[in-house]
């Protein structure tokens, strides 16, 4: 893209918080039909071609390895005059999939001979209809979205800024995506599940107290201190009881501390709130004191304590000292409970509370939608109130007509008949301010419960309407099963015209569907099948709704279940790619990237590369695995310089492998030594391969020495490994069956351990925390499978899956029914976890019997398992297309059919049980 330039909109600000820009550019074409665009942006954008909406991108980068978008939009040209239009919205601020450097678009369309890049020729204006001042979505997301229709008047259209070269910049190393661009599939409601009058929410806010403290911070780490300082007055007209407790805010009243409520006199008071949620992740703190009743406030001032603005990575982890920042927070406290007498009346001088920050009232107490949602109070049916409710579902036509309700608003509940992924389509005719608030979540209990996301996630986009007809495709991707519309603000009737979701994923399809003489495991494998595919974009996520983000540990799971299912090798390599660009910021592979997050999970950076070789190996592409060799040596060399006095692998950092309680608050953890032994085996296969002796030369004594220092920490009365060695030497009092199925795995025990550790897995002692996540179960199938134990594995899918497909699920969860790590009164946190799907694999590999035997898909033995079944079909993914297999018995003989690409070498085994 030699020829276009970084550009920007005049007069805005490249380095604000939730900036964003429209730009045009006009030109002719004859009666050409093909035509390319290249274009990306910094934070994110949306390319219409003639009012057609092209697609959003750009896909996850880090800046320093920034890529680009490409697209045919010949079917989009047109001959004569041709417009090209682009919305472009610069976060500000840090996320776990982008880390902004400043706001830029940069594109360049070839079509005709022509070659038209972005410069000072392509019109801009600022987005007026999108409020800045917002929340976050959550710690995970960028800032949330809020728009006022009434502000959308045609622009003031001004030439561009050329800010810099395409090469120039914060951003290098320009290369084209690798993956195709996310689908676009049209999905409307399925049913009405309810339409009710609700009362009307009270106002909530928050405040932004973590860019308050510093505004020139754009990461997300949890260790960014908050010394914060809010101070008021406010009057009574009469005496009244105020409540003025908070977990978040330490509250003097009249120089008296108050933590409950409190009878206050009429007339004037003096109010100071200190921030005492000193570090967190939560960015933005709810501020309930804004709309007491009867409470009337005068101007707000704010402070910031620089004594105590700190602010560090979180790769040394919460579980162990900080000293700096717990001094900072100690220092913070004292110094709050010593200034919470500091203002006793009105009368007196505002004291000196620290850096007086000058910030106007709307950018200091942020509206919260999300929690007005999630505080929703039904009365009663809206039979009265809702006209033709059934109109925009599937099937229905027509529109659905809303009449105000005094004293109420009307919300309208629309099953999707499934989860989704993908952007909101609203159409709607209304009174100007009509506000239409729009949420997406997973869960609703039999009893009417809504499993509410507002503590994590603000999982959905308010509109206040124009006068008349209003159309919004949403900004945003966001994912649920059930919407809710809510409409307030009603001053007359509104004509909902259209609502629907545009399903946004990976441009993937499985390669055949698994059915067998067990419909529960037909559904098992479909949810698993959904599942997945809501978590893959250009890279694999962990989950649709709460996150989005490409956590590295969870990427390998996925990508074993999506090389069986679907020919979508890119999405592998883009995540391993991502993973190997961590290392210029970290001494082994970080945990979730590219993100403004600074962590390192070990347990993760070990799986990536366990995930090298297996992507290797599944599609036998050598050029990668040349390509991506270096970074998982280096990742490796990180690793063995953690060994501690024991040669184990030991760090202060995220020891997790799962939610189970793994007694992993210490620095050495046996988990992570038995999985840098798997990540070490794993590069020996890849050196093999790549004919580097002097790698296998390094690697193979390290990994022996590894094996010995693990081994030496079987305890015979246990018959296990302890969870961790403690800070005193001593081995902790917890085992877990984890660490025996990774040492299964890892081919860590001599042979006379391994019947103590199949006995683990097959029946635990009570004592031993047994796994507790369809993630951790993926360690589990992979040792039963290497014990030869298919019936094991079957009976564990039975137990732990059915169960949702029972409760009436599509998708996977992120723990197991009956987890003590699920929130209360719900069965799981997450319901769509691409790392869940582990029995797209295992269907594959027992019932089936698909094994593969060279890399690259060459060979394959062909080995069903039936397991009580009488018969299955379905197909494993390969790089020359799909291997088919069927089989059934027929009078106690198994019955198979395969059907393979030339380019495949197979061969069946004999099962014993069957004649075949």
């Amino acid at each position: 893209m030699k020829s276009a330039k970084w550009i920007w909109c005049a007069g805005q600000d490249v380095r604000g918080y939730n900036v964003a820009a429209r730009f045009r550019r006009e030109f002719e074409v004859g009666d050409e039909t093909v035509g390319a665009l290249r274009i990306t942006a910094d934070s994110r954008y949306r390319v219409l071609l003639n009012g057609d909406w092209i697609n959003d991108g750009p896909g996850k980068a880090y800046p320093e390895h920034f890529t680009y978008d490409c697209y045919d939009i010949g079917g989009f040209l047109k001959p004569g005059r041709n417009v090209i239009e682009v919305v472009s919205r610069y976060y500000g601020v840090g996320t776990f999939h982008q880390i902004p450097q400043q706001a830029g678009l940069l594109a360049e369309i070839n079509v005709g001979g022509q070659i038209i890049g972005t410069d000072a020729s392509w019109e801009s204006a600022p987005v007026e209809w999108l409020r800045q001042e917002v929340p976050k979505v959550s710690c995970q997301m960028e800032p949330c979205e809020w728009i006022d229709a009434r502000h959308a008047a045609e622009p003031n259209w001004q030439p561009s800024v050329e800010l810099f070269a395409a090469d120039g910049g914060p951003w290098g190393d320009l290369s084209p995506r690798l993956s195709r661009p996310l689908t676009k599939q049209r999905c409307r409601p399925v049913a009405v599940h309810g339409a009710v009058l609700v009362a009307k929410a009270p106002p909530s806010v928050c405040v932004p107290v973590t860019r308050i403290a510093h505004p020139e911070q754009i990461e997300c780490n949890l260790r960014t201190s908050r010394p914060v300082v809010l101070a008021a007055t406010f009057t009574l007209a009469e005496q009244a009881e105020i409540d003025f407790s908070s977990p978040c805010w330490r509250v003097a009243i009249d120089g008296t501390r108050t933590d409950a409520p409190l009878t206050l006199e009429a007339g004037e008071h003096t109010a100071l709130f200190f921030c005492v949620e000193f570090y967190g992740h939560k960015k933005e703190l709810g501020f309930p004191f804004l709309h007491l009743s009867g409470v009337k406030w005068g101007a707000w001032s704010v402070f910031v304590n620089d004594e105590f603005l700190f602010r560090d990575n979180d790769i040394v982890w919460m579980n162990f000292p900080n000293p700096a920042a717990d001094q900072a927070e100690r220092g913070w406290l004292a110094k709050v409970d010593a200034a919470c007498s500091a203002w006793p009346s009105a009368t007196e001088p505002m004291p000196e509370l620290g850096r007086r920050v000058e910030i106007a009232e709307e950018a200091l107490f942020l509206g919260d939608y999300t929690a007005e949602f999630a505080t929703r109070r039904p009365l009663h049916d809206a039979d009265e109130a809702v006209t033709n409710s059934n109109a925009l579902c599937e099937g229905g036509s027509g529109v659905v007509r809303i009449a105000p309700a005094p004293g109420c608003d009307v919300e309208i509940c629309y099953d999707l008949g499934e989860q989704r992924c993908g952007y909101f389509d609203l159409e709607l005719a209304a009174p100007s301010g009509t506000v239409v608030d729009l949420h997406l979540v997973e869960y609703i209990t039999p009893q009417g419960v809504v499993q509410h996301t507002a503590e994590f996630n603000r999982n959905g986009m308010r509109f206040v309407c124009a006068e008349g007809l209003n159309r919004h495709l949403s900004l945003k991707r966001r994912s649920g099963r059930y919407l809710f519309a809510t409409l307030r603000e009603l001053t007359a009737p509104v004509e909902l015209r259209h609502l629907e979701i545009v399903e946004s994923t990976a441009d993937v399809e499985p390669v055949a569907q698994f059915r067998s003489s067990d419909a529960a495991l037909d559904l098992v494998w479909s949810a698993c099948e959904r599942t997945l595919k809501m978590g893959m974009e250009d890279t694999f996520t962990d989950c649709s709704l709460y996150e989005q983000t490409l956590w590295i540990g969870d990427a390998r799971n996925q990508a074993l279940y999506a090389f069986s299912v679907y020919e979508a090798p890119e999405v592998s390599a883009r995540s391993l790619e991502l993973g190997a660009q961590s290392l210029e910021r970290f001494p082994m592979v970080g945990c979730q990237v590219p993100s403004t997050w600074e962590c390192i999970l070990p347990a993760w950076s070990f799986l990536w590369g366990m995930h090298v070789w297996e992507h290797y190996f599944h599609t036998g592409d050598r050029a990668f695995l040349e390509k991506i060799w270096p970074a998982a040596r280096r990742n490796l060399e990180g690793a063995f310089g953690f060994l501690d006095r024991h040669g184990l692998f030991s760090g202060t950092f995220w020891n997790l492998l799962e939610w189970a309680p793994i007694d992993d608050a210490h620095p050495t953890v046996m988990h992570n030594s038995l999985l840098l032994v798997a990540a070490t085996r794993a590069a020996e296969s890849c050196a093999t391969v790549l004919g580097d002796d002097n790698a296998l030369a390094w690697l193979q004594p390290r990994r022996e020495a590894l094996v010995e220092a693990i081994n030496a920490w079987w305890d015979p009365n246990k018959r296990s490994f302890p969870d961790a060695i403690l800070e005193d030497g001593t081995p902790s009092p917890k085992i877990c069956q984890h660490n025996s199925a990774l040492a299964i795995l890892a081919g860590v025990l001599p042979e006379e351990r391994l019947p103590d550790a199949r006995a683990n897995l097959l029946d635990p002692p009570a004592e031993m925390t047994r796994i507790g996540s369809p993630f951790a179960a993926q360690f589990l199938y992979e040792a039963l499978d290497i014990l030869g134990e298919p019936d094991a594995i079957l009976a564990s899918i039975r137990e732990n899956y059915l169960p949702m497909i029972e409760a009436g699920a599509t998708t996977v969860w992120e723990t197991f029914p009956g987890s003590t790590c699920s929130p209360p009164g719900f069965p799981t946190r997450s319901h769509c976890h691409g790392w869940s799907c582990a029995p797209l694999l295992y269907f594959n590999r027992i019932i089936l019997g698909i094994r593969p035997t060279a890399p690259g898909g060459r060979s394959y033995i062909i080995d069903p398992q039936p397991c009580g079944l009488t018969k299955a079909s379905g197909a494993e993914s390969t790089p020359y297309g799909p291997l088919l297999v069927a089989w059934e018995i027929r009078n106690g003989r198994l019955l198979p059919t395969v059907q393979a690409p030339p380019e495949i070498r197979w061969t069946f085994a004999k099962t014993p049980s069957f004649q075949n």
